[in-house]
């Protein structure tokens, strides 16, 4: 089974086998620092306002394109 490690900014998957070399060479299961930084969104929504055409229709002979 595969383990994810953390050192520093880094990540990596480890195979079962291999985690104990892994400690032993720094890394841990859990990152040392967490990221703050939060991400600003790369476009803004506005909502404006929008007229609305209601159309009478009563049935569906209203509905043909025909002219």
């Amino acid at each position: 089974m595969a383990v994810k490690m953390y050192k520093e900014q880094n990540s990596i998957k480890v195979r079962g086998c291999n985690v104990q070399a892994q400690l032993d060479a720094g890394w841990t299961f859990e990152p040392a620092v967490k990221s703050t930084q939060k991400r600003l969104p790369k476009y803004k929504l506005e909502v404006k306002a929008v007229d609305v055409i209601k159309t009478d229709l009563n049935g569906p002979e209203d509905l043909t394109n025909k002219e």
